[in-house]
């Protein structure tokens, strides 16, 4: 089946839907563009660390910084290499 073969309304509904997740992916990788390191905790042998990414774009009242969204990486220390990486609703909520 060749590419001639669709129908053009179904080639324009794939195309929108590629353009959707696209925009989506690019959005989420501007507003991480923008993150701030907000705290790391090391392991007790030091051979990994967690660094978790405070999201800005809000405004928050004084006292409210780490109600913030953001993200949290799972490091191994000696090169830097990102082993993990996950989302957090409040970054408040990593701890050790």
């Amino acid at each position: 089946m060749s590419i001639r073969t669709f129908p053009r309304w179904l080639m324009a509904v794939l195309a929108v839907l590629m353009l959707g997740v696209l925009v989506a992916f690019g959005l989420r990788a501007w507003r991480r563009s923008g993150a701030e390191e907000y705290r790391t905790f090391a392991s007790p042998d030091g051979r990994f660390q967690i660094v978790v990414f405070r999201i800005p774009g809000r405004v928050t009242m004084p006292g409210q910084s780490s109600d913030a969204p953001g993200y949290f990486q799972l490091r191994d220390s000696r090169t830097g290499r990102v082993l993990r990486e996950r989302s957090v609703e409040m970054v408040q909520l990593v701890d050790r």
